[in-house]
């Protein structure tokens, strides 16, 4: 079930344009990590609403990576034009912005755990770490 969820995950990034396998393989692993907090989140919140919180970061964060990975994409794999970098550079922003009114909103106005939303929110950054600790444990290096 596990493999088959990885292919579809995979198969829908690279129809939406994610050609790169290492930034695939991020977003996939990302993806994954954030629908299980999710879904504990969702079975297990009544208990404790920490786990509910956690998964709501761990979806901004996974946002904002997704967004962040194609902006890089677009930049590096297509042809300089002025109006495409304003249009991306103005969708960064506002999304950085509108990532910052949902934060705002949550910490002031529900009073969420702030704890909860970092842990969350820092998810993608475990990930990309695991992702550069597995590949330097996989490096074949020989030295002189």
């Amino acid at each position: 079930m596990l493999r088959s969820s990885v292919r579809r995950i995979d198969e829908m990034l690279w129809r939406r344009g994610f050609r790169a396998q290492e930034v695939r393989v991020l977003l996939r692993n990302q993806l994954l990590v954030t629908a299980v907090s999710l879904l504990a989140g969702l079975g297990l919140g009544w208990i404790n609403g920490w786990l509910f919180w956690f998964g709501v970061g761990a979806v901004l964060s996974t946002f904002n990576f997704y967004a962040v990975a194609r902006f890089v994409q677009q930049v590096v794999y297509k042809p300089y034009d002025r109006s495409m970098m304003y249009g991306m550079l103005f969708r960064f922003y506002g999304r950085l912005g509108l990532t910052g009114l949902i934060l705002f909103g949550l910490i002031v106005w529900l009073k969420v755990s702030v704890s909860a939303l970092v842990a969350g929110l820092s998810t993608i950054v475990a990930a990309i770490a695991v992702w550069g600790l597995l590949r330097l444990a996989g490096q074949n290096v020989k030295e002189a």
